[in-house]
């Protein structure tokens, strides 16, 4: 029994011995617990390598690598001699080497490119050609020229060539007073209105425009699409060439036919027959037509008043101040235009108010332009007259709006 044991434990432990053989590869290390190395390579550090040797086991052959000192980089070191600035136009260079190794290294240098300065104009520009100006470059010298852009076209002021009216328009024309260039254009004549419009007149039209309910939208101060076609409406209703763009006059009538609606003021009296003779003094302003349907004016008696100190005026003036008489009675008629606009006004809620003022405003910037035009046409003595004329009929017909009690 104890023999058997004996062999059993025996077989263990040579089984136990072979396994521990086999898991090494080095029967020295497995014997003596590492190999039996020896240096058979050494390496000095560069600059860009570690520093190392080698060790070689001699029983498994076994290579084992140990690191004596880490790469010590390079110590570049500027060469002058082989270096070269830049230049404006072409690039410069930079020659490095390295104190521990001895390697060159360059480096390109981007040109600086030229500093050019303006140094004297040698054709100035015009409306029509490019100038030249001669330059040189700061640091190296180098010249060349460049282009100087043209001008702006200096114009001079606008002449009118077709004189616009209230409710067409005009073209003007203007010259360039450096080249002769012609621009033209059309214009439209003072207190129009069209698509893009903005501002308080623009409201008051759409203001009167709601209250006749034609525009149905807001009162916004800006003329756009809904307005315009409100305008188209109001315009064929009305007689006028349907455009959709608020000339002066249909401005002017659109305010006379909110007026009436809105009851501030009565429509204007116009008889078919003219007044018997024998009728008495008119405290109030009318119209009637002839028997050839030309209108006529009954003025009332302030106003016939006014026409008769301007026929005294004229009748005591002379070539040399006539023009001068005609200006005072111009001066007269705008007085009582301005009480009767005055008197309008104080009629009317404060909400109404606003057309009023627009109203007035067309109508005054409209005969401005009459004036111009007629001026263009005859002598300032015959347009005055006319003008005058003009404003009579206005203020005549602001009197019947205003104090007729039908």
């Amino acid at each position: 029994m104890k023999r058997t044991f004996c062999l059993l434990c025996c077989l263990v432990l040579l089984i136990a011995f072979s396994t521990s053989a086999a898991d090494s590869e080095c029967w020295y290390e497995y014997q003596y617990g590492t190999h039996d190395f020896e240096q058979v390579d050494v390496r000095k550090v560069t600059c860009t390598e570690d520093g190392y040797y080698i060790l070689e086991c001699r029983q498994c052959g076994k290579n084992v690598r140990e690191i004596t000192e880490k790469a010590i980089g390079h110590k570049w070191q500027k060469v002058d001699s082989e270096s070269y600035p830049p230049t404006c136009p072409q690039n410069g260079m930079t020659t490095y080497v390295c104190d521990n190794c001895s390697q060159i290294r360059t480096e390109s240098v981007k040109a600086r490119g030229h500093d050019m300065r303006d140094e004297a104009v040698v054709r100035s520009p015009t409306c029509e050609i490019e100038g030249r100006m001669s330059i040189r470059c700061s640091r190296c010298g180098y010249s060349g020229m460049r282009n100087i852009p043209r001008t702006d076209h200096q114009y001079g002021a606008w002449n009118v060539t077709v004189p616009a009216t209230d409710h067409s328009m005009g073209m003007r024309r203007r010259v360039c007073i450096e080249c002769g260039d012609v621009q033209t254009e059309n214009y439209f004549p003072e207190g129009t209105l069209t698509r893009g419009s903005r501002g308080e007149a623009v409201r008051s039209l759409q203001q009167m425009l709601l209250d006749l309910g034609i525009l149905r939208d807001v009162a916004d101060g800006v003329f756009g699409a809904k307005t315009e076609s409100a305008v188209k409406d109001y315009q064929t209703t009305a007689g006028f060439n349907s455009d959709g763009i608020a000339w002066p006059q249909m401005l002017a009538q659109l305010t006379l036919d909110w007026q009436m609606a809105m009851g501030y003021v009565s429509a204007p009296s116009i008889p078919e027959t003219e007044p018997s003779e024998t009728a008495a003094p008119r405290t109030v302003c009318g119209f009637y037509l002839d028997e050839n349907g030309a209108e006529n004016i009954q003025y009332c008696v302030f106003h016939q008043g006014i026409i008769d100190i301007a026929t005294a005026l004229l009748s005591s003036a002379d070539e040399s101040n006539s023009l001068r008489v005609q200006k005072q009675i111009c001066t007269l008629w705008e007085t009582e235009m301005d009480s009767l606009y005055s008197e309008w006004l104080q009629r009317v809620p404060v909400d109404g108010q606003g057309a009023i003022i627009a109203a007035q405003t067309t109508y005054m910037n409209y005969l401005a332009l009459q004036e111009a035009v007629l001026q263009q046409q005859c002598d300032e003595e015959t347009a005055v007259l006319q003008i005058n004329a003009e404003l009579a009929r206005q203020c005549a017909l602001l009197c019947s709006m205003l104090h007729n009690e039908q």
